[in-house]
């Protein structure tokens, strides 16, 4: 797979295998996709990518991060966990504290 970008044009073109285009098909009006004489897709054209494209990676990352957010309970780290032990031990002689 190679990847071009033409900011003069603002194109970017995803090539996924070689050989000539054969066929094309309109996805929307700024992606088009081009397949070899079998059929197999080989490449996509993406047209106004930076904004079609930005938008759509922040669009991702917005929905990865909520869903990250919603379903992980924050945890206690280990530094923490082994302090909350320490404390909640009435035993155990805790060394002076020393002011300087």
């Amino acid at each position: 797979m190679k990847v071009w970008y033409d900011g003069e044009v603002d194109i970017l073109y995803i090539s996924l295998r070689r050989g000539p285009a054969y066929d094309s098909e309109e996805l929307s009006p700024d992606v088009r996709v081009e397949y070899d004489e079998k059929g197999k897709l080989i490449g996509i054209e993406v047209m106004n990518a930076r904004t079609s494209v930005f938008k759509a990676i922040a669009k991702e990352i917005a929905t990865q991060l909520k869903e990250t957010t919603a379903t992980k309970t924050p945890q206690p780290s280990k530094m923490h966990r082994r302090m909350q032990t320490q404390t909640n031990m009435p035993n155990v002689k805790r060394p002076p504290r020393f002011t300087v």
